[in-house]
């Protein structure tokens, strides 16, 4: 995504971005210290904030939809699963599937209507100093025009899907080799994953980026 903006930086950095937002996401409450401290890194390497703030919003919109995707298909094809194992607290599950769903047309809104981001923000900025005002508003025309030209480059957006989709399976599947590492062996792979899906779909319900 850094290189559709033409900024190019090693693979190492990015790296080290996630590992940040992994870290912060771990010692903050509710995983709102995440995005910030990313933004924060990426600015000490001349990233602008709008576009890593833009960035780091797809990021998360992607994040969240592929666990909407689970979640419904889950819903739609591993009925048997949820009735087995989570029949008493299945309202959790379409919760989580529910308030995901919000998070990510909130979250779309933001970047692909970026207008009204920039209202909304100065709107709520009207209390601050005429100089405050004047910042704020000059941050989301850059915020504006960095949103504008990744709503323009939907396969890069497609890309970044497809990856988060084998980053969120890659995740479950950790849960199957934990189990195994105990010597247990008496369920099969898709069945610990589907069954960490559900659990992350029920879990994950209140999303908070920072």
């Amino acid at each position: 995504m850094l290189d559709c903006y033409g900024i190019y930086v090693k693979e190492r950095l990015c790296f080290l971005f996630s590992a940040v937002g992994f870290f912060f996401s771990c010692v903050t409450p509710s995983a709102t210290g995440g995005q910030p401290m990313q933004i924060y890194f990426m600015k000490k390497e001349d990233i602008p904030v709008p576009i890593a703030t833009v960035i780091l919003l797809v990021v998360t919109i992607t994040y969240k939809f592929v666990l909407v995707v689970v979640g419904i298909g889950l819903w739609l094809f591993a009925g048997g699963f949820l009735a087995e194992y989570v029949a008493e607290a299945r309202w959790v599950f379409y919760l989580g599937i529910l308030l995901n769903v919000g998070c990510v047309i909130l979250m779309c809104v933001v970047v692909f209507h970026p207008s009204f981001a920039k209202k909304t923000l100065i709107l709520g900025a009207k209390l601050l100093e005429e100089e405050r005002l004047d910042k704020i508003e000059r941050s989301m025309n850059h915020y504006h025009e960095a949103a504008e030209f990744m709503s323009s480059h939907w396969g890069m957006i497609a890309r970044v899907f497809v990856i988060t989709v084998v980053q969120r399976f890659a995740m479950f599947a950790v849960t199957y080799f934990v189990y195994r590492s105990f010597g247990l062996h008496q369920y099969s792979m898709y069945d610990i994953v589907i069954l960490q899906g559900m659990i992350s779909v029920a879990v994950d319900m209140l999303p908070l980026p920072g």
